[in-house]
């Protein structure tokens, strides 16, 4: 078949998922030399190789191309007071301080062990984070603290603010609502008007105390209201509104915060996509479902333009989890599907780039309505050129090695 023949002519192949030795990644230099950003997506959160890969191709991305900055789809708040506060903790610790519990895992802490190695030199890699969710971490509440305990009751401030953030995905009245989101106003306003000499500490607090507004304004408000016909319109409105704020919070993170710096992205596919809601004229069984929605990456595809380098991660059979760590089996993927033409090409680990790719006899399902899937599974038809700027495609995965609490 063309689509095969030219996938086993055009495919890199990656050797590893987790080796020291980074000559088979070579390639990417000359596909990624002029990129400030680089997403790095993922189809499932619950896949070994993924988190194993993605860990690799940041340690590569930041040994020998200068990528200083790793923005997860995880918490502002958490991530970075994580990265400020890491001296006494094991890898481990700061991984489920930092990050959702999708990726508690030993691949994940692994480069979390990079990470602190790495705060020790000149050229740290620094954590952040872009997410307006909830997460189950007190590490803010300590940083916090740490940072304003010139304050007067700096410390029973924060703590009572942020017992009752957490409290968020519980039923809550829009008074308990309204009130917390004022309160963190009012703490917003003590540190303007006492701020912390340093100045880039006091933008960063400033910017995640306006988020947790934000956040219980836009987000919870929503979580927490009755006026919906169906579970699924509510989970596509509050996706819609977590991508919007998580755009705006990247965009922030690289255009003011780290304006110098080359940035990497780890988030699912979902988010990362540049043309989502163009694909749904392809998928009407989704539209309306949670999973119709805007993603960050539309939402930034057109500021951050040529700058950005866009790679989706995908699987074509084996065993994955679901985000409550029940695994479940992928198939082999169908003839003509996305996985299946990529993995053809022999290689256990694929990268095509799309941006090299010509429109010719055997590539032409790169630029047309081609069928892929969502965790795996769940059929999701694409044209992967308008989505992607490239993708790894995996013959064959297992379920992360998880850890538990």
């Amino acid at each position: 078949m063309e689509w095969v023949d030219w996938a086993s002519e055009n495919a890199k192949p990656i050797q590893s998922v987790d080796s020291s030795d980074f000559s088979d990644l070579q390639f990417l230099k000359e596909v990624l030399e002029d990129k400030q950003v680089v997403f790095l997506g993922e189809s499932s959160h619950g896949v070994s190789e993924y988190q194993a890969l993605k860990a690799r191709l940041i340690k590569f991305l930041h040994k020998e191309m200068g990528f200083n900055v790793l923005a997860f789809e995880s918490g502002l708040a958490e991530t970075t007071s994580s990265f400020h506060l890491m001296e006494g903790m094991t890898s481990e610790e700061m991984m489920k301080e930092s990050i959702f519990g999708v990726w508690h895992s030993e691949e994940s802490s692994s480069l979390f062990s990079y990470i602190q190695q790495k705060s020790k030199t000149d050229r740290p890699l620094t954590l952040t984070g872009f997410d307006i969710q909830f997460q189950n971490s007190n590490i803010y509440q300590q940083y916090f603290q740490t940072t304003y305990q010139f304050l007067d009751n700096a410390e029973e401030n924060i703590a009572s603010l942020e017992k009752r953030f957490k409290r968020l995905w519980d039923e809550t009245s829009q008074e308990e609502l309204t009130t917390l989101a004022q309160d963190y106003e009012s703490l917003l306003n003590t540190i303007e008007q006492h701020p912390h000499p340093d100045s880039k500490i006091q933008m960063l607090h400033e910017r995640i105390l306006e988020y947790r507004i934000i956040a219980i304004e836009k987000f919870y408000t929503v979580q927490n209201s009755p006026e919906f016909k169906t579970s699924d319109e509510k989970t596509s409105l509050l996706y819609n509104i977590r991508d919007d704020w998580s755009a705006k919070n990247l965009e922030w993170l690289i255009e003011e915060y780290f304006p110098e710096e080359k940035i990497i992205v780890y988030a699912h596919n979902g988010h990362i996509e540049k043309s989502r809601s163009n694909a749904f004229q392809w998928n009407k069984n989704l539209q309306g479902s949670r999973f119709d929605f805007i993603s960050m990456g539309e939402r930034m595809a057109t500021s951050l333009g040529d700058r950005a380098y866009y790679i989706g991660l995908y699987m074509n059979e084996g065993k994955a989890a679901f985000n409550d760590r029940k695994e479940y089996v992928i198939a082999p993927r169908p003839k003509g599907s996305m996985e299946w033409i990529v993995s053809s090409s022999n290689h256990d680990i694929s990268f095509i780039d799309f941006g090299s790719v010509e429109k010719e006899k055997g590539s032409e399902w790169i630029f047309k309505p081609t069928p892929s899937f969502i965790d795996g599974n769940r059929l999701f038809n694409m044209i992967p050129s308008r989505q992607y700027d490239g993708v790894i495609v995996f013959k064959e995965v297992t379920p992360p090695r998880y850890i538990t609490n």
